[in-house]
């Protein structure tokens, strides 16, 4: 049910990007490397516990979706701040990497990041994990500032060994 609902979303964003002005060649280059700039920042704020300057990444509305490569859901920016809140009152030390990541611009207002991640994470209670696996940010231009904000993120975990 979960995946019908994603898949319906993905569909409806694709076609809205077939519907909406094009963008030049130029403004699409643009585009795509203001959201890479935007994945480096969440990426830098995810290592360095910076939980303002992630949050802000986000869009602040009822229907953000986000799926932690833990499985936990988050609906809604409220939320999401209590996800990370919680996460980093657990977790004393991170190092998240981005590998091969691509972007589409959908339309003048939306676009589809993915990439493989690896990801090491030291808990305050002496554990560690290490994970890697595939993640996919879908994002929303914000019409107010202009900036690149997630609208939804879903992370995904490789078996060992893959």
């Amino acid at each position: 049910m979960r995946w019908s609902r994603l898949s319906a979303f993905v569909a409806s964003v694709a076609v809205l990007g077939c519907s909406a002005p094009s963008l030049t060649p130029n403004q699409r280059t643009v585009e795509e490397q203001f959201v890479a700039d935007r994945l480096t920042e969440w990426g830098t704020a995810l290592n360095n516990r910076e939980i303002e300057n992630l949050t802000a990444l986000y869009q602040d509305a009822p229907d953000l979706r986000v799926i932690w490569p833990s499985g936990r859901r988050a609906i809604g920016f409220e939320e999401q701040k209590q996800a990370i809140q919680d996460f980093y009152n657990l977790a004393q030390y991170m190092n998240f990497v981005t590998q091969s990541p691509g972007t589409e611009i959908l339309s003048p207002g939306w676009a589809v990041t993915s990439f493989r991640y690896s990801l090491d994470i030291r808990y305050f209670d002496t554990r560690r994990e290490l994970w890697a696996g595939f993640g996919t940010l879908v994002w929303i231009k914000d019409a107010t500032d202009g900036l690149w904000r997630i609208h939804l993120q879903h992370m995904s975990v490789n078996p060992p060994g893959q």
